[in-house]
């Protein structure tokens, strides 16, 4: 999978770390996977670093569609919010996840865009 996923339950959330080229449908997929397997709990927050990922292959419509799946995902769950911090210190990635935060405006997730890592990771351990 292009998207790795590891939990860290003490703190409950989670960090997706995008690697090399991902399309609209990988993306989509792994999403999938992950939230319906045993690891995800709805409510947990994430940590997304993308600092890695080729976003050649990704489209308005993939990052449109992940996005909704979410948000019905969550609504489904009866999830509030979701803290999202998005790892991205380099222009492409940073503009990319500040697009997938702007599909997000209708949904439990609270998507934060960082070019540090430690102050991605401080405002999502943060309480709110």
């Amino acid at each position: 999978m292009p998207i790795i996923f590891t939990v860290n339950e003490p703190l409950n959330y989670f960090t997706s770390k995008w690697v090399g080229k991902i399309t609209d449908s990988e993306m989509l997929d792994s999403y999938k996977i992950f939230i319906h397997g045993s690891s995800f709990r709805p409510g947990m927050s994430e940590f997304a670093d993308i600092s890695e990922m080729d976003f050649s292959q990704v489209t308005s419509n993939g990052l449109s569609h992940l996005a909704n799946y979410v948000k019905d995902f969550l609504d489904s769950n009866g999830v509030q919010a979701m803290k999202v911090a998005a790892y991205s210190p380099h222009d492409l990635q940073f503009g990319m996840a500040r697009a997938y935060d702007a599909w997000t405006f209708e949904s439990p997730e609270l998507v934060q865009v960082f070019k540090d890592s430690d102050m991605a990771l401080a405002w999502l351990n943060k309480e709110s």
